[in-house]
């Protein structure tokens, strides 16, 4: 969790309004984190802050913070967060040597019910370390991109187009 908190949100977000937010420390106000949208798909936005260890966080998100792209804006939102120490939390490096080119994969880093806990581009032999995970099981899932739009395609039944192929 020393990486930036994430918030996701079901539609592209259009406008923050972020001087509203509440941030404590225990019980001691703070000043807002730096928040960030993810440019990719504005659907993310990353709350940054130096974290301590074995401290409790709390954010409140105000009703209307954020309006997405259709002039919704969100409910008041409450959420707490605990930081372990470091020793607490894994890492994982990776070395991947591929027998054949790839031109186009990604990563994925699943936990136990396969949900992506981290996610990559990878083009051929490279060296990938996860750092600060939580000591659960997780297992590896290799994306072939062949249409480089950096997600799994099902494929179409009625063109004759196989779903991308995968490897655990």
């Amino acid at each position: 969790i020393y990486a930036p908190f994430r918030l996701t949100f079901n539609t592209p977000i259009d406008s923050l309004i972020q001087q509203h937010i509440v941030f404590k420390e225990d019980t001691n106000i703070l000043s807002p984190p730096k928040i960030e949208a993810d440019g990719s798909d504005r659907k993310s936005v990353f709350l940054t802050y130096a974290w301590k260890e074995e401290s409790q966080y709390s954010v409140m998100i105000p009703k209307g913070m954020f309006k997405d792209i259709f002039g919704n804006i969100n409910d008041t939102n409450r959420a707490k967060v605990t930081i372990r120490q470091r020793k607490e939390y894994g890492n994982l490096s990776l070395k991947l040597n591929f027998k054949q080119v790839i031109q186009h994969g990604i990563l994925q880093l699943l936990d136990e019910k396969e949900v992506v806990v981290k996610q990559q581009a990878v083009t051929g032999n490279t060296k990938i370390t996860y750092e600060y995970l939580e000591p659960k099981r997780y297992k590896l899932k290799l994306i072939f991109d062949t249409n480089n739009n950096g997600k799994w395609d099902t494929g179409n039944y009625l063109q004759g187009i196989q779903p991308e192929r995968t490897l655990y």
